[in-house]
């Protein structure tokens, strides 16, 4: 009877402990500080920054400009969005892309931020997004150094200033002007020359424009072809100017924009340096479906920086980052002097009234010029004194270390010259000893 006593006493106790654990795994379960899961929502927020002129790198994302860019930004976001109630909840604000607005005069950017959603809370509102970025940054006029554009500012594709989709419509204008000779280089659009008249043009067309009644709304001007006229005398321009159109607006009237460049080039006869044909005018109609193409700015290459960094040598210290910042500012200085003679050039062709003043900046760059020999030679004749010198130190050093070393081996060799002696003396007076015992 006992062991069967003791034998349910053992079951019973089995079970008590069984139920104890099942209540304990319940009561963590339903716990009141589990947290319950969260997802991650991201929105997207779009603008322009009108300071910041648009360079070909930024569409590299690997470039250092688009990381730079990156890096600013973002934190400014992650400023602006901490303050709000998705802050503490904030993930991160990362740029997509960057791009070109209004030939590259300001640059696009098109950002994305994410943050972790609690399953109870409110659904994501981008108007209270939309208004806090305006209450931090001066009614979205100014983030950090960055001028922006009001009316550009879209979260997740929201502004309460957004207008219903409108069309682009583009119309030809074609002119001829008479004190540009025409150059084989001009049929290249790839050229350096087509290029720099292109930018020239599009400029002068612009600002014709901006003042008419579709200013705000001008997308961009872009000459398509330059053509000879006259033997190659004359230089013909066949250019396209593109506009936003709303569906409740008038047709185009090409007598309107005809009488615009009639009256802001006196009677079409002068636009900028350029003197120009009056009966060579036409404005035509050229209708393109919604969202037409657009030419893309080209930009100047880049000379690709050499790698090679100089090993420092031994017993040098800072004399390496000393001799690496004078290179990066002479690769500056060459940089700057190819731009300027690359400006002179445009200049020297595009404006032919203007080669006084290029003369007397020719002198002004031939001086610069000898200024930088001489910085340069400086800086040379700097780099070989601390050659010199490092040097110097090396052999005294090496002199140092010979030097100790034979004093060592000196002194080695007199420690072992006494010790034999020692030695000797000793044998000497063992052999008298033993000689004297003898004797006795």
């Amino acid at each position: 009877m006992d062991w069967k006593l003791h034998s349910v006493q053992y079951c019973l106790r089995n079970i008590f402990f069984l139920l104890m654990l099942c209540f304990h795994i319940w009561i963590s379960a339903v716990s009141p500080t589990s947290k319950p899961p969260m997802a991650t929502e991201c929105f997207t927020v779009n603008f322009i920054a009108t300071n910041m002129i648009y360079r070909p790198q930024m569409a590299n994302p690997t470039s250092r400009l688009f990381n730079s860019t990156r890096r600013v930004i973002s934190k400014w976001l992650g400023h602006i969005l901490n303050t709000n109630n998705i802050g503490p909840e904030l993930i991160n604000c990362s740029i997509s892309t960057l791009r070109p607005v209004n030939q590259g005069e300001y640059t696009g950017v098109d950002s994305v931020c994410c943050y972790r959603k609690v399953a109870a809370a409110l659904p994501f509102d981008p108007i209270n997004i939309y208004q806090k970025f305006v209450n931090e940054t001066n009614h979205f006029t100014k983030m950090g150094r960055y001028n922006l554009d009001p009316n550009s500012l879209f979260v997740n594709a929201f502004s309460p200033t957004s207008k219903p989709p409108v069309a682009t419509e583009c119309f030809t204008v074609n002119f001829i002007a008479t004190n540009m000779i025409y150059r084989p280089q001009m049929a290249n659009p790839t050229s350096r020359l087509f290029n720099s008249t292109r930018r020239v043009i599009s400029k002068w067309l612009g600002h014709i424009l901006n003042t008419n009644n579709i200013g705000p709304e001008l997308i961009n001007c872009s000459i398509s072809t330059l053509r000879p006229v006259n033997q190659g005398e004359y230089t013909g321009v066949d250019s396209v100017c593109c506009y936003r159109k709303a569906a409740t607006a008038p047709p185009f009237d090409p007598i309107n924009i005809y009488q615009k460049f009639v009256n802001e080039t006196n009677h079409f006869t002068k636009m900028g340096s350029y003197n120009l044909d009056p009966n060579s005018l036409f404005v035509n109609v050229q209708t393109r479906g919604k969202g037409g193409r657009r030419r893309r700015r080209r930009g100047k290459r880049e000379e690709e920086r050499g790698g090679g960094e100089e090993e420092e040598e031994e017993g040098g210290g800072g004399g390496g980052e000393e001799e690496k910042e004078e290179e990066e500012e002479e690769e500056e200085e060459e940089e700057e002097e190819e731009e300027e003679e690359e400006e002179e050039e445009e200049d020297s062709i595009l404006y032919p009234e203007r080669r006084g003043e290029q003369k007397k900046k020719e002198e002004e760059r031939r001086r610069r010029r000898r200024r930088r020999r001489r910085r340069r030679r400086g800086r040379r004749r700097r780099r070989r004194r601390r050659r010199r010198r490092r040097r110097r130190r090396r052999r005294r050093r090496r002199r140092r270390r010979r030097r100790r070393r034979r004093r060592r081996r000196r002194r080695r060799r007199r420690r072992r010259r006494r010790r034999r002696r020692r030695r000797r003396r000793r044998r000497r007076r063992r052999r008298r000893r033993k000689h004297s015992i003898v004797v006795q």
